[in-house]
């Protein structure tokens, strides 16, 4: 298994996923050791099928969402790609 460092905050392990333009990794959280998901946006491809606009709209909502039921978003990182 193939463990990469994610801006010295997680430690990203296997691939759970994938889609057109996002990838899935399961994650280990360096300072509370916490499991966690990580969803990598690919934002060339995003763009060039018109989703941006979408998935920002999804980051908002994920923001204000607190349920049992439902994937809580700890953090919003962005790169240039």
């Amino acid at each position: 298994m193939r463990i990469t460092m994610l801006m010295q905050k997680c430690e990203m392990g296997r691939l759970l996923g994938q889609g057109t333009f996002t990838r899935v990794h399961h994650a280990r959280n360096l300072q509370t050791g916490l499991s966690v998901a990580i969803k990598i946006i690919d934002k060339e491809q995003a763009l060039k099928v018109g989703m941006m606009e979408q998935i920002k709209g999804e980051i908002s909502v994920m923001r204000l969402i607190r349920h049992p039921n439902v994937v809580e978003l700890y953090e919003m990182m962005a790169t240039k790609s």
